[in-house]
C-alpha cells in the first residue's frame, strides 16, 4: 500500500468486491499457513481501509495460529488504530525522529512504545519500521538508538531497514556491509547474548533513576538523547543505553 506500489490499488479498483478479496485473504492463508516461520502483516503503511481489513480477516479466519498485526501509517500502532480486532495478535509500532524530519510530527521511538505499553495490555509488540539507512538525514547512530530503545522500551523486535535493500536498487549489493548494517551484527550479538525476553522497561526509574535526558511526549521535536534502561524481574541483569555524543 506504500507510495502507489500497486497493492492496495488494485484491491481498491471497481468495482471493489470486499467478499473477492476476503475470499482471496482466506486463498492466500491456506497457500501459506503451512510454514512455521511466518508472521502476517496486512496493510502495507497505511491506515485502514475496508479493502485491507478484508483481506486480514480472510487471512486470520483461515489461519489463526501465526501472529498477525496490521501495518499502519507512520506516527500510528496496530492497537491504537484497531483496539477491537480481535485477529490481531501482534502489534506495529511506527514512528520517526521528529526533530530530524520537519514534515513528521510524531512521537520518539521511545515514546511510541512507552504510550503502547500504557495502552496495551494483552498482546506483544514489535518495532516493526523506524528511519531506514540513508533516509530522512539518518546517521548510524540514528539506527542504533532506535534498535536499543525497542530492546530497551519493552518491544518484543525490531526490524531494520535500509533504502537501498528496500528498493532493490542497483546499488543493493553494497548495502549488506553499510555501518547500519555493521551496527545492527553487533546489536544482534549483543542480543543473543542476554535473556532478552525477560527484560522489562524500566519506566518507573527504578533501575535508572536520574540522567535520563528529556522525554519527548510526542508533540513537539527534541528528546534524542534520552536513555532507556530494563531489567530482569529477578534483579540479575540491568542494561542502560546512553544515546550520547
Amino acid at each position: 500500500g506504500c507510495c502507489h506500489d500497486g497493492w492496495l490499488e488494485i484491491l481498491q479498483q471497481k468495482p471493489n468486491d470486499i467478499q473477492k478479496i476476503y475470499n482471496y485473504g482466506k486463498w492466500v492463508a491456506n497457500r501459506y499457513k503451512k510454514f512455521p516461520n511466518l508472521i502476517w502483516a496486512s496493510g502495507g503503511d497505511h491506515q485502514e481501509t475496508p479493502e485491507s481489513l478484508s483481506f486480514a480477516k480472510g487471512v486470520a479466519e483461515t489461519d489463526n495460529t501465526h501472529l498477525h498485526l496490521y501495518h499502519t501509517r507512520a506516527g500510528s500502532t496496530s492497537t491504537e488504530r484497531l483496539p477491537d480486532e480481535k485477529w490481531l495478535t501482534l502489534s506495529a509500532t511506527y514512528t520517526y525522529f521528529p526533530a530530524r524530519d520537519q514534515n513528521f510530527n510524531g512521537p520518539h521511538v521511545y515514546t511510541q512504545l512507552f504510550e503502547e505499553g500504557v495502552r496495551n495490555h494483552t498482546i506483544p509488540h514489535i518495532m516493526f519500521e523506524s528511519t531506514y539507512e540513508y533516509e530522512r538525514g539518518e546517521t548510524t547512530q540514528m539506527l542504533r538508538r532506535q534498535a536499543y530503545w525497542s530492546l530497551l522500551g519493552g518491544s518484543g523486535g525490531h526490524l531494520f531497514g535500509n533504502r537501498d535493500l528496500w528498493t532493490m536498487n542497483k546499488n543493493w549489493p553494497n548495502a549488506v556491509n553499510t555501518p547500519g548494517n555493521e551496527s545492527m551484527v553487533i546489536f544482534h550479538s549483543f542480543v543473543n547474548s542476554i535473556p532478552w525476553y525477560q527484560l522489562q522497561p524500566d519506566w518507573m526509574h527504578t533501575l535508572f533513576p536520574s540522567g535520563r535526558g528529556t522525554f519527548n511526549p510526542g508533540k513537539y521535536p527534541g528528546g534524542e538523547h534520552y536513555a532507556t534502561g530494563a531489567f530482569t524481574p529477578d534483579g540479575a541483569l540491568g542494561i542502560i543505553y546512553l544515546p550520547t555524543y
